[in-house]
């Protein structure tokens, strides 16, 4: 599943990745993407870039556009043509082989591994194998974007899925918004507390646009069990499981038995975000580097977003993560993938680890009223999230202090990939099964894991 700047898509950027860029990379014209390919580095050439947000982001659009003109400024060879393209399964082909593909496109880390078997993405080892930026990003996440030894993507974001929490809510309902829960058992008894305390929502997830299934794997993996097993070649599925039971199970208990889960039973990301930052939810499952699009586009109190890790039971396995890979089109010149690569180091990398890009990043984004220092899983090492977050320190305007047990669960928690093969047709598939479980009282849960479970083989045996 792909992080989106604010749209209620699977598809985009990692958090407002544009606007906190302004102007990162002003003391380098990239991370030395060079390719052992034959090609002249000096020759004019020109890239199409996708993920460019559209007109009705207006400052994120903004500040994407000043970054392919500063881009420009320190690459004068390099032309860089914009669009709005955003991945899709249903058009990626089409797209591919009509060749409308941007020259690099964001696309889920999910998807990296069927692309590269296809040959539908352009290996990039040589192109990376001299470049510092990228070789510094946590190997966890490029070993994700390998196949058969060679690199086929660079990942740009990741994420884990956590408990995004009104911290004013838990304060009014008697509860310490400091000491978040930790177990499914708290999270319900919470939302039982929140809603007879205050009379709003206890707690909520987003249910449509293939979220339901992709926040049901999460509390699957909190409760100890995952979609697929994977044996060899082998991926089979294993959605007719106890951990997808309990999970289920859980959003009956509070729906019905509880009363404490709302009225609306058809949420996107986005909205579910907003009913909790803005008063009207107590707690929802979310990733969890949504605090600038809380305080950004919800103006949302700094001091009542809440983030915690993703719930556990006691055969928890971790917290669901993801990421956003760019990739380079398999029709790119020699040329037109090495500016690609100096595209992303610029846009995406540069400012975790180099001072100078660092200070104009946070300064940029200061200056566009975004937060400086959201809570988020870091790209790189542990020394060199210290480092950047040391450059930028002076800028910090987040209470840091408030996401604690977040900040530690990322070194201590394992982080959980999602399914391989098919996810996104898994999750759309489940979204039904969410919907049905929130909105009629007598479904039968086994029976509808017994359905998915079918569904979901054959989905798996289709992709191959």
């Amino acid at each position: 599943m792909i992080r989106s700047r604010s749209r209620t898509a699977l598809f985009g950027t990692a958090t407002v990745l544009a606007a906190v860029n302004l102007l990162a990379a002003c003391s380098s014209s990239g991370g030395g993407a060079a390719a052992s390919a034959t090609y002249d580095p000096k020759a004019p050439v020109t890239i199409t870039v996708g993920d460019e947000p559209p007109t009705s982001e207006a400052p994120q659009r903004a500040a994407f556009l000043a970054n392919v003109k500063q881009f420009e400024t320190l690459n004068p060879n390099i032309t860089v043509n914009a669009t709005e393209t955003q991945w899709s399964p249903q058009t990626y082909q089409a797209m591919l082989a009509g060749g409308t593909m941007p020259t690099t496109l964001i696309v889920p880390l999910t998807e990296i591994q069927s692309l590269a078997e296809r040959g539908q993405v352009l290996d990039l080892a040589a192109y990376t194998k001299n470049d510092k930026v990228v070789s510094a990003i946590n190997p966890t996440l490029t070993k994700q974007t390998t196949h058969n030894g060679d690199l086929y993507g660079v990942p740009v974001g990741a994420f884990t899925m956590a408990l995004i929490y009104d911290r004013a809510l838990y304060t009014a309902a008697g509860l310490d918004p400091d000491k978040p829960p930790t177990t499914w058992a708290q999270v319900e008894q919470n939302a039982v507390t929140i809603h007879q305390k205050t009379g709003k929502a206890g707690f909520l997830i987003p249910t449509v646009n293939n979220f339901g299934g992709f926040v049901l794997t999460a509390m699957s993996y909190g409760n100890g069990g995952a979609l697929e097993k994977t044996s060899g070649s082998t991926v089979t599925s294993t959605i007719d499981s106890a951990p997808v039971q309990a999970a289920l199970q859980f959003l009956h208990d509070v729906r019905w038995k509880d009363g404490a889960f709302g009225s609306n039973y058809l949420l996107d990301p986005d909205s579910a975000l907003k009913e909790v930052v803005t008063g009207s939810a107590g707690q929802a499952i979310l990733a969890g580097d949504r605090y600038g699009e809380a305080v950004f586009n919800d103006q949302a109190n700094p001091d009542d977003v809440g983030i915690a890790p993703l719930p556990q039971s006691a055969d928890g396995i971790g917290t669901l993560a993801g990421g956003n890979i760019s990739v380079v089109s398999p029709k790119a010149s020699a040329a037109q993938a090495a500016a690609a690569l100096k595209w992303i180091d610029f846009e995406y990398l540069t400012m975790y680890t180099d001072k100078d890009a660092a200070v104009a990043a946070a300064k940029a984004s200061k200056a566009s009223g975004q937060p400086v220092g959201a809570p988020t899983v870091p790209l790189f090492d542990a020394k060199t999230q210290a480092q950047y977050l040391e450059y930028i320190k002076d800028y910090i305007d987040v209470p840091r202090d408030h996401f604690t047990a977040y900040l530690n669960s990322v070194d201590t928690l394992p982080m959980v990939l999602e399914p391989t093969v098919a996810a996104q047709q898994i999750y759309a598939m489940l979204d039904s099964t969410v919907q049905a479980v929130l909105t009629n009282q007598g479904t039968d849960i086994s029976a509808l894991l017994q359905q998915n479970q079918s569904q979901a083989t054959s989905l798996i045996n289709a992709a191959g």
